[in-house]
């Protein structure tokens, strides 16, 4: 082994232990009740070369197929902080602040119903679950 190729070999050794350790990437959406849309764009965070550790989101969501007028969306559990409050559909950025495990959660308080949930991963870049 030459000098100097030590930090290559143990980067290529992490790497690899990322790649094979990774817990599988969930559905972006995992409904808890029929006819609800939620989606979180992006799904996932990407690490390359540079980690990213905090980006900006866009929440979507439709609840009108359960009959509720109004949403909540919370942040990591279903009395976690309130991130958003609304009607039955719409939208709503956050800021430059969705981390790694960052969870929303979709409630309705006319049902005291969580409606959906999303978690962010934060994937390496060669991965193969993260799409294109």
């Amino acid at each position: 082994m030459r000098a100097g190729s030590l930090p290559g070999v143990l980067l290529a050794l992490l790497m690899a232990l990322l790649w094979h350790s990774a817990e599988p990437v969930r559905a972006q959406f995992e409904p808890r009740l029929e006819g609800v849309e939620f989606r979180v764009t992006p799904p996932r965070l990407r690490w390359c070369g540079q980690p990213v550790t905090r980006i900006e989101a866009e929440v979507t969501w439709d609840v009108t197929a359960t009959g509720a007028e109004r949403v909540r969306i919370l942040l990591d559990a279903p009395d976690g902080k309130l991130f958003h409050a609304g009607g039955a559909t719409g939208r709503a950025r956050t800021g430059e602040w969705v981390t790694d495990g960052l969870k929303f959660v979709l409630y309705l308080p006319e049902l005291d119903r969580v409606a959906a949930e999303h978690t962010f991963r934060l994937l390496p870049c060669n991965t193969r679950e993260y799409p294109g």
